[in-house]
């Protein structure tokens, strides 16, 4: 996402028959409490597809300000703010998915792989704070669990 402060982006699996397969929906760095209104994990083959929207790429903040600069915005302004964002939107598809009265939506922005040669040793990213062998142990492995 383009964002004032940038933070490590959100990861999820795309594993035939699923279209999403997200075990760290909840670890992201919610501000306000949304991680309260989130399911644990979501394992869907029925998500929606859509057309991403330039919201799901760019902050509020960020387009407010554009929007004030240069008045209407086009509805591809990711895009153009960040151009090399067109091919992974031409290549991977994006979903809505409903999950009780919650609407998801997964927008690909790139393919990372890892910096290490091991889940314990990949140490470039942390998500909510958590290193990747961090959010298997205290996340995933929970899930797994809890799904036996």
């Amino acid at each position: 996402m383009m964002d004032e402060t940038p933070v490590a982006g959100h990861v999820w699996l795309v594993a035939p028959p699923f279209e999403i397969v997200d075990v760290t929906l909840k670890t992201q760095p919610y501000a306000r409490g949304e991680a309260a209104l989130l399911p644990a994990s979501v394992v869907t083959e029925t998500a929606q597809r859509i057309v991403p929207a330039a919201e799901e790429y760019v902050a509020a903040s960020i387009l407010k300000r554009e929007h004030a600069r240069r008045g209407r915005l086009p509805r591809d302004i990711h895009l153009e703010i960040s151009p090399d964002l067109a091919r992974a939107v031409k290549a991977f598809p994006s979903w809505q998915v409903e999950v009780g009265t919650t609407t998801l939506r997964y927008a690909a922005g790139g393919v990372t792989v890892s910096d290490g040669p091991s889940l314990y040793a990949i140490t470039s990213r942390r998500w909510n704070g958590l290193l990747a062998g961090e959010v298997f142990d205290q996340v995933v492995q929970p899930v797994l669990r809890a799904a036996e």
